[in-house]
C-alpha cells in the first residue's frame, strides 16, 4: 500500500482492497397461537414462535475507517484506532413465548396484561477488537470497533395496557413494559451486560379527540436508560473497554387534522415538541460521550385519496 500524509491533514489515505463476502442461510420458523374465550369479556392468549430479523444493512456493508496520528519525533503517521462493518453478521434469531389476558368492557374499553420470555440466539452488538494495520512505521496493533454477533441473550418481563374511547369522541391509550435482559457480554466494569438497545422501563401514552371530521392527538413516549454497546480505546499496550449508555429519553408529539371532504384532508404535525436531547455516556453518567440536540419539527400538508 502507498501512504500519504501532511501536517495540515490528520489522516492517511492508502490504496485499498475490496472484499466480497457471500452468505446463505435458511431458517425454519414454526409458530403456534392459542386464544381462549374465558368469558364473553375476557380472552386468554398464548403463543410460541421461532423468529428472525434481518441484520442492519449499514453494519454489513460499512467499510474500514482508520485513524492515524502523526508522530512528531519521526514525522511519520502511526495507526491509532479504527472502525468497520462486518459482512459475516448473522440475523437476529430467538425463541419467544407470550401469555396474556385481555378484558374488554364498554363500547371501546380494554385492559390487558401479559408476560413474555425470549431466548435470543444471536443479536448485534458493538465490540472492540485488536487489529494489526500497516502504517508508515511498519504497522501496529490498535483497537478497532466493529459490530459482532452476541449469543446467550435472554429477555423476560411483562406489559400492561389500557385504552378507552368515550361516546363524545375523546379517548386514550397507554402501555407500560418492563424488560429484564442479560447477555454473556462484558467490559472492564460489568459482566452479564443487557441486550443492546433495550430499556428496562418504557411507557407510551396517547390522548385523542375525533368528531365531525376534526381530529387531534398528543402522544408521549418515554424510556429509561439503555445499553448500546462497548467502546474500546488504546492505553499503552492495553485496550480498555467501557459501556456506552443512552440516558433516559422522553418525546412529545402531536397532530391536528380536518377532513374537508371524504377524499381531502389537511393536517399539521409536530414531532419532538418538547425538544428532548439525546445524550449518551461512557460507563458513568458523569462521563459524557455524545450529545445530539433535540430539534422540534413541524409539518403541514394535505392528503388526497382517490
Amino acid at each position: 500500500p502507498t501512504y500519504y500524509g501532511t501536517d495540515s491533514w490528520n489522516g492517511v489515505v492508502k490504496d485499498f482492497d475490496t472484499t466480497s463476502v457471500q452468505r446463505s442461510y435458511t431458517d425454519f420458523l414454526p409458530s403456534v397461537n392459542v386464544v381462549v374465550d374465558a368469558t364473553q369479556e375476557i380472552k386468554v392468549r398464548a403463543s410460541a414462535a421461532r423468529v428472525t430479523s434481518r441484520q442492519p444493512l449499514f453494519d454489513l456493508g460499512r467499510g474500514f475507517a482508520t485513524d492515524f496520528t502523526r508522530d512528531a519525533a519521526t514525522d511519520r503517521f502511526l495507526f491509532t484506532s479504527g472502525n468497520r462493518g462486518n459482512a459475516s453478521l448473522d440475523p437476529f434469531r430467538a425463541y419467544q413465548f407470550d401469555l396474556g389476558v385481555e378484558y374488554y368492557f364498554g363500547r371501546q374499553g380494554l385492559l390487558s396484561a401479559g408476560v413474555f420470555w425470549k431466548e435470543v440466539d444471536s443479536f448485534v452488538v458493538t465490540q472492540t477488537v485488536p487489529v494489526f494495520v500497516n502504517d508508515q512505521a511498519g504497522g501496529r496493533i490498535g483497537p478497532v470497533s466493529q459490530p459482532v454477533n452476541g449469543n446467550g441473550g435472554r429477555v423476560k418481563g411483562f406489559e400492561l395496557a389500557a385504552q378507552y374511547a368515550f361516546p363524545f369522541g375523546l379517548g386514550f391509550t397507554a402501555n407500560y413494559t418492563f424488560s429484564d435482559t442479560s447477555t454473556e457480554f462484558r467490559n472492564d466494569f460489568e459482566t452479564g451486560l443487557p441486550l443492546p438497545g433495550v430499556s428496562k422501563h418504557s411507557f407510551n401514552g396517547q390522548i385523542y379527540f375525533e368528531k365531525s371530521g376534526f381530529a387531534a392527538r398528543a402522544s408521549y413516549s418515554w424510556r429509561s436508560k439503555s445499553y448500546l454497546g462497548n467502546f474500546g480505546f488504546g492505553d499503552g499496550g492495553v485496550t480498555r473497554t467501557l459501556g456506552i449508555y443512552q440516558k433516559p429519553y422522553g418525546q412529545l408529539d402531536g397532530q391536528i387534522s380536518y377532513q374537508l371532504t371524504p377524499n381531502f384532508n389537511v393536517f399539521v404535525e409536530g414531532i419532538n415538541l418538547n425538544k428532548e436531547n439525546t445524550k449518551t455516556y461512557l460507563q458513568f453518567p458523569e462521563l459524557p460521550f455524545r450529545f445530539e440536540s433535540g430539534s422540534r419539527r413541524i409539518f403541514a400538508g394535505v392528503k388526497f385519496n382517490f
